[in-house]
């Protein structure tokens, strides 16, 4: 939990309204269903194999998703470091500025719902790890998962199903069944995995690693972050400085070159995959066939959204394919689709 996150929010939403009305107005909290919530979590199940794989993606795209916040008011990160207190000041400054991705006010908070959707949490994890017995290494792991569903849950209430929402992810690691911290506590991680820090190379050697558990005994799995966030600053920060708009669309080469020049040294693959992909997934910059840009304006938006709406199509075409291709095989794909497993989350 942040420190005294609900005097921050009562305060910055009294302050809000104020602003926008001239008077206090009272808003009725949104209402999330306890019941649907508690029906969630205790579908909630641990899985049986331990991969990276499985995780590494969804986290750093979780901390894109908070990047995003101080990127769109400030442009670039100086010296971005991912340890623990920037971290958290990430996440703060996230729940702090939410209008600066949704361009609405947040909504009020139920902080009874919050506190009662923790506890059936808690008590789900703590279920399954029963075999565990009384092992105290899990203790900062299953606090960190907790709050980690918290902070998703409050920034649910405050813009309801907002795909912004930087938590997103981590409760997509929780459902496919990981629990999970993230610290820079090295005595601590060497707990877990003794060689994610030691091993490390020196310029991560500051940054966070995720230690994730899952159902096998006494086994758990964990990295470093590397320093993508930082590399995806300056490639934001160089195309908003010179890919203004659609019609100066700068290619993986140009981009290259410029991380080339600040002694980044990225191949074409590495920068689509661990800087320009994660940066228009996140919404904060277009694409064409020629390349990459800042969305200057709402023609480029729309012609961004287009390029990938036509995209869509033409893998949804694949799909309708495959539908046909599976009923000449005397397969139906209908109940596939309609019984695949996606987090409620």
């Amino acid at each position: 939990m942040l420190l005294n996150i609900q005097a921050i929010f009562l305060g910055r939403q009294l302050e809000l309204r104020q602003n926008q009305t001239g008077e206090s107005q009272y808003m009725l909290p949104n209402k999330v269903d306890i019941d649907s919530l508690r029906a969630q979590i205790n579908g909630l199940s641990l899985c049986s194999r331990l991969s990276q794989h499985d995780y590494g993606d969804d986290f750093y795209n979780h901390l894109t998703s908070l990047m995003k916040f101080k990127l769109v008011k400030y442009n670039n990160i100086d010296e971005i470091k991912l340890n623990k207190k920037n971290y958290l000041g990430l996440e703060q400054y996230a729940f702090e500025n939410t209008q600066l991705i949704e361009g609405e006010i947040p909504n009020d908070i139920d902080w009874d719902i919050i506190d009662d959707a923790k506890d059936i949490l808690e008590k789900k994890i703590k279920d399954l790890l029963k075999k565990e017995g009384d092992n105290e290494l899990l203790n900062p792991i299953v606090k960190f998962t907790i709050s980690s569903y918290e902070n998703w849950l409050i920034y649910n209430q405050l813009h309801p199903n907002s795909n912004s929402n930087p938590w997103i992810q981590t409760n997509t690691i929780l459902w496919k069944g990981y629990i999970f911290l993230a610290t820079d506590d090295k005595d601590l991680a060497d707990n877990y995995q003794k060689k994610i820090y030691t091993k490390a190379e020196d310029d991560i050697k500051s940054n966070i690693g995720i230690i994730t558990k899952s159902e096998k005994k006494n086994a758990f799995s964990g990295f470093l972050i590397d320093n993508r966030q930082k590399f995806q600053s300056l490639v934001f920060e160089y195309l908003k400085r010179e890919a203004r708009g659609k019609y100066n669309a700068k290619g993986l080469k140009s981009i290259s070159s410029f991380l080339y020049d600040n002694q980044i040294y990225l191949s074409e693959n590495n920068i689509r995959n661990k800087v320009t992909i994660p940066l228009k997934r996140a919404g904060l910059i277009g694409s064409t066939t020629t390349g990459f840009y800042f969305i200057n304006n709402i023609d480029d938006l729309l012609y961004s959204y287009n390029h990938h709406k036509e995209k869509l199509k033409g893998i949804q075409r694949t799909l309708d394919m495959y539908k046909a291709k599976a009923k000449l095989l005397g397969y139906n794909l209908e109940p596939f689709e309609e019984n695949e497993m996606t987090p409620p989350f």
